[in-house]
C-alpha cells in the first residue's frame, strides 16, 4: 500500500512539473511565433512599397529622357511653351489621379523636341530614399543639402528629401525625382556640387 501511495504521488508530481514545463514552453514557444510573424511582416510590406515606386515609374519608361515629344502627348501630358530670355522653353506636365505621383512634368528641347528631363513629384509622404534604392542599378552618387544625386542606366537622377543634411539615410522621405539624360550645370540635374 506504501509503495502504491509513493508512486501515485510521484506520479501526481510529475503531471504537475510537466503542466508547468507544458505551460512555460507554450509561452515560449507563442511568443517566438508572434516575434516571428510580426518580423516578417515588416519586409513584406517595404518590398510592396518598394514595388510600387518601382512600378509607377516603368509606367512612364517612353518619356523618360531622349524620347520624342510625341510620347508625352500619348500620354495625356499637357504642353505649353514659354519664352523668357533666349529660345522657348517647352514644358508638360500631368496630373494622375492615382498613384504615388502628384505631378509628372517634362521639360522638352527646344531644338530638336525630344524630353530632357522628368521630375515625378510624390503625392504625401508616399515613399523613402530606401524605397527607392531598391531599384536594380541604382548607383549612389554624393549628396547636397536636401538632394540626393545617383546615377542610373544612362540617366542621373536627384532626390530631394525632407531632411537637409548631407547624409543619405534610408528614412527620408522623398518629395520629387528628377531624372536628366547628360549632366548639366545649367539645369543643376546629373551636375554633381
Amino acid at each position: 500500500m506504501y509503495a502504491l501511495r509513493s508512486n501515485l504521488i510521484g506520479f501526481q508530481a510529475s503531471v504537475r512539473l510537466v503542466k508547468r514545463i507544458d505551460r512555460s514552453v507554450s509561452l515560449v514557444l507563442l511568443a517566438f511565433f508572434s516575434l516571428l510573424t510580426l518580423l516578417s511582416f515588416f519586409p513584406i510590406q517595404f518590398m510592396t512599397l518598394a514595388d510600387n515606386l518601382a512600378g509607377a515609374m516603368v509606367a512612364y519608361t517612353d518619356v523618360l529622357p531622349g524620347q520624342p515629344r510625341s510620347a508625352a502627348a500619348a500620354h495625356g501630358f499637357v504642353c505649353s511653351s514659354q519664352t523668357v530670355s533666349g529660345p522657348a522653353q517647352n514644358f508638360c506636365t500631368l496630373y494622375p489621379e492615382k498613384g504615388p505621383f502628384f505631378e509628372i512634368y517634362l521639360h522638352i528641347s527646344s531644338i530638336d523636341q525630344s524630353i530632357q528631363q522628368i521630375s515625378f513629384i510624390m503625392r504625401g509622404n508616399s515613399f523613402r530614399v530606401g524605397d527607392l534604392e531598391l531599384l536594380s542599378g541604382l548607383n549612389y552618387r554624393t549628396s547636397h543639402s536636401h538632394v540626393i544625386y545617383y546615377s542610373w542606366r544612362n540617366y542621373f537622377l536627384a532626390v530631394m528629401t525632407d531632411m537637409v543634411d548631407n547624409h543619405r539615410t534610408y528614412f527620408h522621405l522623398i518629395s520629387n525625382i528628377t531624372i536628366s539624360e547628360t549632366t548639366s550645370a545649367k539645369s543643376g540635374i546629373g551636375f554633381l556640387p
